[in-house]
């Protein structure tokens, strides 16, 4: 009992040390990548006529969720940039790979509640050469080409794309697609040529929150159903006492049950909370709000009769948000 007791004490504490969405900002760490069409443009590349080269974009990046609509995201790539010209004697590509390191201002939309979003976003790019050769084809055959010494080592621009996410479970799908110009010649000849970067990118991956796992909740709260039938021994005053026992160690929040409640109908209605304070951002009593009368509207369709004994019990006391 005292065991069982100390677990529901832990759950409600979680609230706490979860963090207050609205004051701590949401973190999301993802992980994309895709293809890479770039070419060069500027008023001498356009003079030589070049084509574009297809290559690999790849990394990751971390957004900060400063409210539901406006975020702010650090993302680091490996993309392989260049572009292709036609000589007389073959076809010349020129490979230039670098480490892109966009910082973009991201604006989101809900489209569906809870499943998918829309979202633009813009910012500034700083680029740092890894690597840079030419080579030559003609009739099956490749001669090198150096070009690392007449490019520069440092470039930078900005990016303007659109993209999607889409929620399931524990983690978002998502997909941009991003075009990124240099705003200055990446030539280093000193003949002041005008050669810049450009590149077209679609990029697929998946974005988790930072929070789980952070605090050792996530699991606690997952299985909360599962220790439903040790916290329903508990009478109403010990349950009251223990909320008031987190609020006076430190706790912003707890969540308290006013009846006995069922253990599966527990298990899906805390699942479902953490999925929408943790992985949606929703403050804690918006998040809890939502999955009492999602499975308010579950039981309407399934049983014809909403049953509040399933979800009415909960009440969350203290720091709200």
């Amino acid at each position: 009992m005292r065991q069982k007791a100390a677990v529901f004490v832990v759950v409600l504490a979680c609230l706490a040390v979860a963090g207050d969405a609205s004051a701590r900002k949401r973190w999301e760490f993802g992980l994309k990548g895709g293809l890479n069409v770039a070419g060069l443009y500027g008023s001498d590349a356009d003079t030589i006529g070049t084509d574009t080269r297809s290559g690999v974009i790849v990394g990751a990046f971390v957004t900060m969720r400063l409210n539901e609509g406006v975020g702010i995201r650090l993302e680091g790539h490996y993309a392989q940039k260049g572009a292709k010209r036609k000589l007389p004697e073959g076809e010349l590509t020129a490979k230039i790979d670098y480490i892109d390191l966009p910082l973009l201002v991201v604006f989101r939309r809900e489209m569906t509640e809870d499943t998918f979003w829309l979202n633009m976003h813009v910012g500034p790019v700083l680029s740092f050469k890894v690597s840079a050769g030419g080579e030559v084809s003609a009739g099956g055959s490749y001669a090198g080409r150096d070009i690392d010494a007449i490019t520069k080592d440092f470039d930078y621009g900005g990016a303007v794309g659109v993209g999607g996410a889409w929620n399931v479970g524990r983690f978002d799908v998502v997909i941009d697609a991003r075009y990124t110009v240099s705003f200055v010649s990446i030539d280093d000849t000193g003949d002041d040529l005008d050669f810049r970067n450009n590149a077209f990118s679609l990029l697929g991956g998946v974005a988790v929150p930072l929070g789980y796992g952070r605090t050792g909740c996530g699991a606690i709260g997952a299985d909360l159903g599962a220790n439903a039938a040790g916290f329903r021994q508990l009478t109403d005053a010990r349950v009251l006492g223990a909320g008031l026992s987190v609020s006076l160690a430190g706790a912003r929040s707890t969540i308290t049950s006013l009846w006995k409640v069922d253990d599966e109908a527990t298990k899906e209605l805390m699942q479902d909370f953490y999925r929408r304070l943790w992985i949606l951002g929703h403050g804690k009593l918006e998040a809890l709000r939502a999955a009492q009368l999602a499975m308010l509207e579950k039981n309407r369709s399934m049983y014809g009769e909403g049953l509040p004994a399933t979800w009415g019990a909960f009440v969350l006391e203290g720091d709200w948000r």
